[in-house]
């Protein structure tokens, strides 16, 4: 199973609460139709599905990840089992 990096901080990421909804459909997408593509197809269905991702709510997210990463990181409480998560 996915396990999602949101779920990780003690702070929670309120941009991704506001558009989980469709982050998470936008993700979905993104790779049901990467892994299905063709190798030719790949980079531009991945390349406009992501950016697609991003305009929706994922920069957002993006930005407000790095201000609680910086939080985390300064306080010591950065989540220590996520391997996804660089120390």
């Amino acid at each position: 199973l996915y396990n999602n990096p949101m779920d990780d901080f003690d702070q929670p990421i309120e941009s991704y609460i506001k558009n989980k909804t469709k982050l998470d459909k936008k993700f979905q997408e993104l790779m049901i139709k990467s892994i299905t593509a063709s190798e030719s197809d790949f980079d531009s269905v991945y390349d406009g599905l992501a950016q697609e991702y991003m305009t929706i709510g994922g920069d957002e997210v993006t930005e407000e990840r790095k201000i609680v990463y910086k939080k985390c990181s300064e306080a010591d409480t950065l989540p220590k089992d996520n391997p996804l998560i660089n120390y």
